[in-house]
C-alpha cells in the first residue's frame, strides 16, 4: 500500500517514461522531497534539472560533513536555492568518466561513434556531388605559341564556349549570354604535341557511389555503443551469433536483456529511498530494520523485451522433453521428488504450494461431479 503511494507522489503511471528517459540521457537525477509543516507526510516530489543541481560537500569545525544541494532557478535573478541532504533524492547511472570524477550517461560512449557517423555521412554527400556529373576535357593545341600568346589563346576559346547567343523571349531580342564555369564542369588543358591536335574527350562521374561499407562499419560501432542489438535497426544477424537453433534469441538479445536489467536496478535507487522514507515517518518500519532487509526486497518491472519471454518458454520446453525421457523411470532409478527438484527445477516451498493446489483442484472437482450426478 505504501509503494503504491509512493507511485502516485511521483505520478510514474504517467511521467514514468519523461523521467526515465531524462536519467538515461544525463545519467544522473535529482528529486526534491517536500514535508508538510509537521514533516510526517510528504506532499510531493519534484524532479530538478540536474544540469543546474549541484552537490556540496562542506567539513564543520567539529570534524562533521555536511552534505546538501545547491539549485539555480531559471529566472531573471538566477535564484540559489539550498536543499538538505535528507530532503533530496540523487539517482546516478552507476557509470564514471575517464577520471571517475563526474557520473556521466550511457551515451556518453557513443558520443565518438556518432561524430564518426556524421562526419562520413558530410564526406560521402559532398563526394557524390562533384564526383556525379561527366565532365568534358579540352585539349587545345597551341603548337609552338610562347608561354603568354599560349594563355591568351586559351582565353579567347574558353571564352568563345563560355559565350551563348540566346533568344529572350520576353524582349525578342537575342542577346549574349556568359556562362561561368563551376568546378563540377568542364577542364581545359593546353598541348604541344604536334602529333596530336586539339581533342574533346568525357572525364566520367564516380563509378562507386553507390558503397557505404564505410559508412555501415561506423554504423555499427554506434550500434554496438549504445548496447541495443543490430538487429533491430536493420541489421542481419549470422547464424554464428545465435545460441543454438536458429529460431533461438540471439546473442545480443541475451547482452540487452543484461543491460535493461542493469539499468532498472540503478533506478531502483529512487523508490526505495522513498519508501523508507514513507514507512519511517509513519512508524511501520525504520530505517535501520528496512535497510536489513534491503537484499530482500525485489521490484518487479513491466518487461516487453522479447528474451525473456522466449527463455521460459524454451526451458519449459526443455523441462518437459526430459520430464517425458525420465518418467519411466520412476520407481524403478529415480524418484518423483528428484525429478522435482533436479528436472522441473521445484523448491521445497514450490513443491508444498503445488501440493496444496493438486489437492484443492481435486475437491473442486469432486464436488463439481457430486452436483453434477
Amino acid at each position: 500500500d505504501e509503494f503504491d503511494s509512493v507511485q502516485k507522489l511521483l505520478n510514474f503511471n504517467k511521467k514514468g517514461y519523461s523521467l526515465l528517459r531524462d536519467w538515461y540521457i544525463d545519467g544522473r537525477a535529482y528529486f526534491y522531497v517536500q514535508f508538510d509543516n509537521t514533516g510526517k507526510k510528504i506532499i510531493n516530489v519534484t524532479a530538478l534539472d540536474p544540469i543546474r543541481t549541484k552537490k556540496i560537500t562542506e567539513k564543520q569545525p567539529d570534524d562533521t560533513v555536511k552534505v546538501s544541494y545547491i539549485y539555480q532557478d531559471i529566472d531573471l535573478s538566477n535564484t540559489l536555492y539550498e536543499f538538505p541532504e535528507n530532503q533530496m533524492i540523487a539517482v546516478y547511472s552507476g557509470l564514471m568518466d575517464d577520471q571517475h570524477k563526474i557520473w556521466v550517461s550511457y551515451l556518453n560512449k557513443a558520443f565518438v561513434p556518432l561524430n564518426q557517423v556524421v562526419s562520413i555521412e558530410d564526406a560521402i554527400v559532398i563526394y557524390r556531388l562533384t564526383r556525379a556529373p561527366e565532365r568534358r576535357v579540352f585539349y587545345i593545341d597551341v603548337g609552338e605559341l610562347p608561354k603568354s600568346k599560349a594563355e591568351q589563346y586559351m582565353r579567347e576559346i574558353i571564352n568563345n564556349y563560355r559565350n551563348r547567343m540566346e533568344y529572350d523571349s520576353a524582349t525578342g531580342t537575342i542577346k549574349e549570354k556568359v556562362r561561368n564555369m563551376s568546378m563540377c564542369e568542364d577542364i581545359w588543358l593546353a598541348r604541344r604535341d604536334a602529333s596530336r591536335g586539339t581533342e574533346v574527350s568525357t572525364l566520367q562521374g564516380g563509378a562507386n557511389l553507390g558503397e557505404t561499407n564505410d559508412l555501415d562499419y561506423f554504423l555499427k560501432k554506434l550500434f554496438r555503443s549504445l548496447n541495443i542489438p543490430f538487429s533491430r535497426w536493420g541489421g542481419d544477424e549470422g547464424a554464428a551469433n545465435v545460441i543454438g537453433r536458429t529460431t533461438e534469441i540471439s546473442r545480443d538479445e541475451v547482452k540487452y536483456n543484461k543491460f535493461i536489467e542493469r539499468l532498472r536496478q540503478q533506478y531502483n535507487t529512487l523508490f526505495y529511498i522513498l519508501l523508507r522514507c514513507v514507512l519511517n515517518i509513519k512508524n511501520i518500519v525504520s530505517e535501520t530494520e528496512l535497510d536489513e532487509e534491503r537484499e530482500n526486497i525485489i521490484f518487479k518491472w513491466n518487461s516487453d523485451n522479447m528474451f525473456s519471454t522466449f527463455k521460459r518458454f524454451d526451458m519449459l520446453s526443455e523441462r518437459a522433453e526430459m520430464l517425458d525421457k525420465y518418467m519411466p523411470l520412476v520407481g524403478k532409478l529415480v524418484s518423483i521428488d528428484w525429478i522435482r527438484k533436479e528436472i522441473l527445477g521445484q523448491t521445497d516451498e514450490d513443491i508444498q504450494a503445488m501440493e496444496a493446489q493438486m489437492k484443492a483442484e481435486k475437491n473442486e472437482m469432486k464436488n463439481f461431479d457430486d452436483n453434477t450426478e
